[in-house]
Formats: C-alpha cells, structure tokens, sequence
C-alpha cells in the first residue's frame, strides 16, 4: 500500500480533533484524485446523485487527518476510499451520531444540461489526494507553492511537483471555451418567429448581419458547430467584470433572490418566492436548507446547516458584498479576462492587507471573507460565532504549537496555511457547502460575465453659429447604440475569420438603435 495523505506542516494543532489550518476542503481533497475505480456510478439514478462523507462514530474523531487517509493497492488496482466512508447519499442509516450528512460534490446533469462552465467547480480534476477539492473557480493560494510562484521551486523532498492547479485550470478554461446549451439532439428551431428557448435563457440564438441563420447542422453535433456557435449567440444582460457600479454588482448578484428551491430533507424553500430570501445553492436540491438567513444557523461542525449543500442570506449582505467586489475591482482592475478576474495575484507576503489579498485570493472570494468579518455579515457566523474549542476560527496571529512541523517539507507561510491575511480570521470550514465561495457565485452568474462590453451608447452634439455674431442658430443632439457583432468588417468566404478574424478593422459594429435628442435628454 501507498499512504498518499498529505502530510501537514508549521500550522498543525496538536491533538486529533482538528488541524487548525488544515481547511479541510482548501487542502484535501477527500475524492483522492481521479486515477480512482472504486465508485460505481452506473447504478447511480437520480436520488443518488451526490458523494457525501459520513461518519457512524464519534464526531470529533471525523476530524482527526487519519481518517482522510487513502491508500492504492497497486495489485488489485483498488483505489480504496476516505476510510471507508464515500457512501451513496441515499438515507441517513449510516449517519454520524449527530444524523447529519456531509455533502461535498454534485453531478449537476441530474436536472439537465450545464449551464456555467462553474458549474464544473464540481468535477474531479486534481490528481491528488492533497491539494484543494475544488478547481474550477476556486482561488486561494495553495499551502505547498510559494505565493509569487505556480510552481514549487524551494528544497523540497517530495516526488511529486507541485503547482496551483486552481490557477492554471481557470487560466485554461473560461477564456476560451463557453456552454451553448444549443441542444444536440432533438428539435431545434430557427425559425425567428419560434426561435427556440436555449437552456441558458440568457443564450439567445442570433442571424447574421444579413438576418440569416446558419445551417443547423453547423450549429449544433458537428466540429463546424463547436467552432462557430458562439458567432450565432447572443448573451442577453453580458456583465463586464470591470465596473465600478456598487448597484450593477449588486443588481447582479440580487438574481440569486426570491428562488424557491426544493431541498431532500425539508421540502420547498422559499415557496412563497420572497426577494428577501437570498441563496447561493451548490447543489440544485441541497440536502437540508431554510428559509431564511436568521433561521441559517451554521456555527458549529455538528450543525447541519454546515453540510446543507447551500448558502442562505439576505438583501443587505449582497449590497455588502457589492461594495466589496467595486472595492476588489479598483485595487486590481482593470481585468484583461475572466481568468484574471477569477484567479489570484502571483505576489509574495508584503505586510499590506490589500495586497496580501490580492496574493491569496481571487476578487470575489476576497471581496466574501473581507466583508465576513464584519458582524453578522456573510460568512462572521462560520468563522467567529464558534462554541467548541476544537472548531475554532483560523488568526494567523494566533499560531499554534505544530505536531508535523518540518519546514524542508513544505512552505511555511502561515497566511497561506490559514488561509487569510495577517489581521483577519477565516475557518477551516471554509469550503463546506454551509459557507459561500467564490465557485458558487461563478455557479450562479457565471455564463453572464464577460472582460469587456460589446454594446456602447454613442452621444453626439453638433450647432451652427452665425459666422458674425457668434450667436448659436441651431443645434442637434442624436444616440445611437452599436454593437459589435461576431462577423468581420472584410469577411470573405472563409468562414474560418469568424473564430480570429485576419483583417485591419477586426469584427464589424453595427447601428441597433437611433434617436434624436431634446436639449433636456
């Protein structure tokens, strides 16, 4: 057998309870990588669609690192499990003693296609069994890479590389690919007085500049269709990352209010869809949930609300948070793409909290655990309203005396470790379903974002004067909104410059609407 647990450095808690900067979910990933056999999903209907952990002994001993420990025996290929405990969610018969089951990830086709390429925050694409459990919108520096670097440079015994993948795989993936939702089967209809719903509502199938769709074979189940879709659709309500806007950003992130959403455990939630119950769920039915944010009761390992598989707020958080990501967004725009805006800054420890943020964090989970340490705000619960001795919050001032302490080993920047910069606090339960991320506003609004605007207001004055006197005679005022559009100004027949158009004057802009202005417009 081949222990391959991550062994901890400078910032472990002695005692089995817990590792204090251990942040379960940041630094272990519980699947063990995806070279694994031992899960059969083919029997796996849509009531067993999640991997929950659970613990059918004493509590406090779930928390102790030996019981993430996987093993590979390499003679039966037996990819082993977490101690035995990645079980099928079905009931709770083999619950903890608290009956609380532990969910971490989704197979979000359940309830139809993908939608947000956040939504893959749930696929399995770390190898290991150390690094984080989340990939795809997640952002915090890893603990095992210095902060300015991708990949681990200093002395190091270990046989594996290590780099942030995190980093790498947002930097790979949300600039150059997108979901459709175009059906690639079944009916599809181009006919513009029935133009087909996509799956993502805000996708809109669009003609060309002469009016004219494509043939639906070059839309949809054919390499032509993979590489030019996205010339034929629209986003209705694009966001640019880059505004300054306090009421654009909340306007944005206030369409996670008023949902009803149908949880396994305690019915419908919401059901009168009230705008004041605001959620982030990680999952489309999370196991346990509430109606509202006083009624979010998350403080402690043992409560449910830490595993519900969703993340309940109100209206004032999201202004909170709004204020929060503006504040993120002048400190590191302007972004040049998606990734940019996602992951973190490759920047050592400075002692300057705004820059130490930038080092170990994307925008918006900076923009979350800044805004969290405020009272009552967001994720203050989770990470100061603890009770138990062995759950406490994570304060880099605060060190504790390590049981694995070995420098050679791994980096010893206790920031990373934790999680948080020097002056502010964070939990080891920060990537449990009961806390918001990052990864589940990307799951929500991601298919919205975009780098930069494509449609622009144009306003335009001109006057003529009497060439003697001066005196204005008349004066016009017009606005005229264009919008670029995917089809090239000098477009032949290859229909190759639709993807990288080759020309002088790039992709064409046209005239969508025009009005003429009164003096008091």
């Amino acid at each position: 057998h081949t222990d391959m647990h991550d062994y901890w450095h400078a910032a472990a808690r002695q005692g089995g309870a817990r590792q204090g900067g251990d942040r379960r979910d940041a630094v272990r990933n519980p699947r063990g990588g995806i070279l694994r056999d031992d899960l059969d999903l083919s029997d796996w209907g849509e009531a067993h669609h999640r991997i929950s952990v659970y613990s059918d002994e004493d509590f406090e001993k779930y928390w102790d690192p030996a019981r993430w420990r996987r093993e590979t025996n390499f003679e039966t290929k037996n990819a082993g499990t977490v101690e035995g405990y990645v079980k099928k969610s079905i009931d709770n018969a083999t619950a903890n003693s608290t009956g609380t089951r532990y969910t971490m990830f989704d197979f979000p086709r359940r309830f139809g296609p993908i939608t947000s390429l956040g939504q893959l925050q749930h696929a399995n694409l770390n190898p290991f069994g150390f690094g984080s459990a989340y990939q795809v919108g997640y952002s915090r520096a890893p603990y095992h890479v210095d902060r300015d670097s991708l990949v681990e440079t200093s002395n190091t015994n270990l046989t594996n590389e290590r780099i942030d993948l995190p980093f790498m795989v947002n930097a790979s993936l949300w600039d150059r690919f997108y979901l459709s939702t175009i059906p690639q089967t079944g009916n599809l209809s181009l006919d513009p007085s029935n133009l087909s719903v996509l799956a993502n509502n805000r996708h809109v199938l669009a003609p060309d500049a002469s009016g004219v769709f494509p043939n639906e074979d070059d839309l949809r189940n054919s390499d032509t269709g993979f590489a030019q879709s996205a010339a034929h659709i629209q986003v209705d309500g694009a966001f640019n990352i880059n505004s300054v806007s306090v009421a654009a950003w909340e306007a944005l992130l206030l369409q996670a209010a008023g949902k009803t959403i149908a949880s396994e455990q305690d019915g419908i939630l919401n059901d009168t869809g009230d705008d004041a119950f605001v959620a982030f769920p990680r999952f489309p039915d999370p196991v346990y949930g509430v109606d509202d944010k006083d009624a979010f009761d998350a403080l402690d390992a043992q409560d449910r609300e830490q595993y519900a598989g969703m993340f309940v707020t109100d209206r004032e958080d999201i202004r909170v948070l709004a204020e929060g990501i503006v504040a993120e967004v002048k400190r590191r725009g302007p972004f040049l793409s998606l990734a940019d805006f996602i992951n973190r800054r490759q920047i050592a420890d400075s002692g300057n909290l705004d820059v130490d943020y930038q080092g170990l964090m994307g925008t918006v989970d900076a923009a979350i655990l800044r805004a969290s340490q405020g009272t009552d705000v967001l994720n203050y619960q989770q990470i100061f309203s603890r009770t138990e001795d062995w759950n406490q919050n994570l304060d880099p001032q605060n060190i504790p005396p390590s049981a694995n302490d070995n420098p050679e080993r791994y980096s010893v920047d206790i920031e990373a470790a934790y999680g948080v910069p020097d002056g502010h606090q964070s939990t080891a339960l920060e990537g449990n379903s009961g806390n918001l991320t990052q990864g589940d506003v990307l799951q929500v609004l991601g298919a919205q974002l975009s780098a930069r605007s494509d449609t622009f207001v144009i306003r335009s004055y001109g006057e003529a004067a009497d060439p003697i006197t001066g005196e204005i005679n008349s004066s016009a005022r017009c606005e005229a909104v264009v919008q670029r559009i995917a089809e090239p100004v000098d477009f032949g027949a290859n229909q190759a410059e639709l993807i990288a158009p080759t020309g002088d004057f790039g992709r064409r802009f046209v005239v969508v609407a025009f009005r003429w202005l009164n003096e008091g417009s």
